[in-house]
């Protein structure tokens, strides 16, 4: 006869709520995706664009052809200005590098359901408003010194 005795650590780690963790690290890569179509869709524009604006210029074409390859550069170079894909998929990657590490953080750590959820919010409000803190956009402010 064998018996088994099983000792269990007194200093166990309190249950963390699996659902929260497996709801935000979908929405983490849901971010994440969401960044790289951003990119796929900005690069590709920007490729098709220098391309056929270097078509359009060519003479090699007859000139209805480099006519059409110039309305393509210029509908091209309209999305890349106005739809601005670069800047929204950088957006959900800032997303999802801060997300990500604190989902870890409560998974394997000490952090609070609150204070992910708290994460969590902000991070939803930076994102429907899309603004982050970046050195890109904030400015000195001019000195009022003389």
């Amino acid at each position: 006869m064998i018996i088994k005795l099983v000792i269990k650590p007194y200093n166990m780690q309190p249950i963390k709520n699996e659902k929260l963790i497996k709801d935000l690290t979908y929405k983490a890569d849901c971010w994440l995706r969401m960044s790289n179509r951003y990119a796929a869709i900005h690069w590709s524009v920007g490729c098709l664009g220098i391309l056929s604006s270097a078509l359009a210029a060519s003479t090699i074409f007859h000139p209805t052809v480099t006519t059409v390859f110039s309305i393509i550069s210029t509908i091209c170079i309209g999305i890349i200005g106005f739809v601005n894909a670069q800047q929204k998929g950088d957006h959900f990657l800032r997303g999802f590098r801060i997300l990500e590490p604190a989902v870890k953080k409560y998974e394997f750590s000490d952090m609070t359901e609150a204070q992910l959820l708290d994460i969590n919010e902000k991070l939803e409000g930076s994102l429907n408003e899309a603004t982050f803190d970046s050195p890109r956009t904030t400015s000195p402010k001019p000195s009022t010194a003389p």
